[in-house]
């Protein structure tokens, strides 16, 4: 087989249609995740080590 499935004008026209027909979904969730409060939380919690007031044993 000369050529693979994915020859390289192939992979351009995909590379196109996703980049111009996923733009306004892009745009969509763009503005839409720059108009919320918080953005991401990270609620992992970590054993505090030599902070003033509270033992070595305190989770926060």
């Amino acid at each position: 087989m000369k050529h693979s499935i994915a020859s390289p004008s192939s992979v351009g026209w995909v590379m196109y249609q996703k980049c111009t027909n996923g733009l306004p979904l892009y745009d969509y969730w763009y503005r839409l995740i720059l108009n919320r409060d918080v953005l991401m939380a990270d609620e992992t919690r970590v054993q505090v080590l030599k902070e003033d007031g509270r033992n070595a044993e305190t989770g926060s």
